[in-house]
Protein backbone atom coordinates (compact mmCIF):
# COMPACT_ATOMS: atom_id res chain seq x y z
CA UNK A 1 0.00 0.00 0.00
CA UNK A 2 1.32 3.44 -0.86
CA UNK A 3 0.75 6.46 1.30
CA UNK A 4 0.39 9.83 -0.27
CA UNK A 5 3.11 12.26 0.76
CA UNK A 6 2.35 15.23 2.98
CA UNK A 7 1.46 18.34 1.03
CA UNK A 8 4.34 20.71 0.42
CA UNK A 9 4.96 23.05 3.34
CA UNK A 10 2.89 21.15 5.89
CA UNK A 11 4.69 19.62 8.83
CA UNK A 12 3.51 16.87 11.13
CA UNK A 13 3.35 19.34 14.02
CA UNK A 14 0.53 21.18 12.19
CA UNK A 15 -2.40 19.36 13.84
CA UNK A 16 -5.06 21.27 11.98
CA UNK A 17 -4.27 19.12 8.98
CA UNK A 18 -5.13 15.99 10.96
CA UNK A 19 -8.50 17.28 12.19
CA UNK A 20 -11.62 15.85 10.62
CA UNK A 21 -13.54 18.40 8.59
CA UNK A 22 -16.98 19.29 10.03
CA UNK A 23 -19.85 17.76 8.11
CA UNK A 24 -21.32 19.99 5.46
CA UNK A 25 -24.98 20.91 5.81
CA UNK A 26 -26.73 19.57 2.76
CA UNK A 27 -29.11 22.05 1.19
CA UNK A 28 -31.80 20.78 -1.15
CA UNK A 29 -30.66 21.15 -4.71
CA UNK A 30 -32.91 22.39 -7.45
CA UNK A 31 -33.64 20.32 -10.52
CA UNK A 32 -31.31 22.44 -12.61
CA UNK A 33 -28.43 21.69 -10.19
CA UNK A 34 -29.00 17.95 -10.46
CA UNK A 35 -29.36 17.96 -14.24
CA UNK A 36 -27.19 20.75 -15.56
CA UNK A 37 -27.84 19.80 -19.18
CA UNK A 38 -31.61 20.20 -18.69
CA UNK A 39 -33.04 23.35 -20.29
CA UNK A 40 -34.66 25.97 -18.08
CA UNK A 41 -38.29 25.42 -17.14
CA UNK A 42 -40.75 26.70 -19.71
CA UNK A 43 -42.92 29.49 -18.28
CA UNK A 44 -46.61 28.69 -17.90
CA UNK A 45 -48.67 29.14 -21.04
CA UNK A 46 -50.86 31.77 -19.39
CA UNK A 47 -47.87 34.10 -18.98
CA UNK A 48 -47.31 34.00 -22.76
CA UNK A 49 -50.89 34.98 -23.63
CA UNK A 50 -51.60 38.30 -25.24
CA UNK A 51 -54.12 40.57 -23.51
CA UNK A 52 -56.71 39.67 -26.17
CA UNK A 53 -56.25 35.94 -25.56
CA UNK A 54 -56.49 36.48 -21.80
CA UNK A 55 -59.68 38.53 -22.24
CA UNK A 56 -61.31 35.89 -24.47
CA UNK A 57 -60.31 33.11 -22.09
CA UNK A 58 -61.82 34.92 -19.10
CA UNK A 59 -64.96 35.71 -21.10
CA UNK A 60 -65.40 32.07 -22.10
CA UNK A 61 -64.81 30.91 -18.51
CA UNK A 62 -67.55 33.27 -17.29
CA UNK A 63 -69.92 31.91 -19.95
CA UNK A 64 -69.19 28.32 -18.86
CA UNK A 65 -69.82 29.24 -15.22
CA UNK A 66 -73.16 30.83 -16.13
CA UNK A 67 -74.29 27.74 -18.07
CA UNK A 68 -73.18 25.45 -15.25
CA UNK A 69 -75.09 27.58 -12.76
CA UNK A 70 -78.27 27.25 -14.87
CA UNK A 71 -77.84 23.48 -15.09
CA UNK A 72 -77.15 23.14 -11.36
CA UNK A 73 -80.32 25.11 -10.55
CA UNK A 74 -82.46 22.66 -12.55
CA UNK A 75 -84.45 20.00 -10.69
CA UNK A 76 -82.45 16.79 -10.22
CA UNK A 77 -84.47 14.54 -12.60
CA UNK A 78 -84.59 17.25 -15.28
CA UNK A 79 -80.84 17.89 -14.89
CA UNK A 80 -80.04 14.17 -15.20
CA UNK A 81 -82.23 13.86 -18.28
CA UNK A 82 -80.67 16.93 -19.91
CA UNK A 83 -77.09 15.84 -19.19
CA UNK A 84 -77.77 12.31 -20.43
CA UNK A 85 -79.17 13.65 -23.70
CA UNK A 86 -76.29 16.13 -24.06
CA UNK A 87 -73.66 13.44 -23.53
CA UNK A 88 -75.27 10.92 -25.88
CA UNK A 89 -75.79 13.09 -28.94
CA UNK A 90 -74.72 10.88 -31.84
CA UNK A 91 -73.91 13.70 -34.24
CA UNK A 92 -73.53 16.75 -32.08
CA UNK A 93 -75.15 19.67 -33.85
CA UNK A 94 -74.03 21.94 -31.06
CA UNK A 95 -70.31 22.31 -30.37
CA UNK A 96 -68.90 21.66 -26.91
CA UNK A 97 -68.74 25.33 -26.06
CA UNK A 98 -70.78 27.55 -23.77
CA UNK A 99 -72.73 28.87 -26.75
CA UNK A 100 -73.43 25.35 -28.03
CA UNK A 101 -74.66 23.97 -24.72
CA UNK A 102 -76.75 27.08 -23.98
CA UNK A 103 -78.39 26.76 -27.43
CA UNK A 104 -79.08 23.08 -26.80
CA UNK A 105 -80.42 23.97 -23.33
CA UNK A 106 -82.82 26.50 -24.90
CA UNK A 107 -83.97 23.90 -27.46
CA UNK A 108 -84.39 21.34 -24.67
CA UNK A 109 -86.51 23.71 -22.58
CA UNK A 110 -88.63 24.57 -25.66
CA UNK A 111 -89.45 20.91 -26.21
CA UNK A 112 -90.60 20.47 -22.62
Amino acid sequence: MRFSPWPYGVSVSDFKVLEVAPPMIAEPLGVSALFSDMPAQVPPRSSRWTPEQRYLRIKQARAWRAVRRIIQNMAAPERQDFLMKWRHLRNPIYPASPKGISAYLAAYKEKK
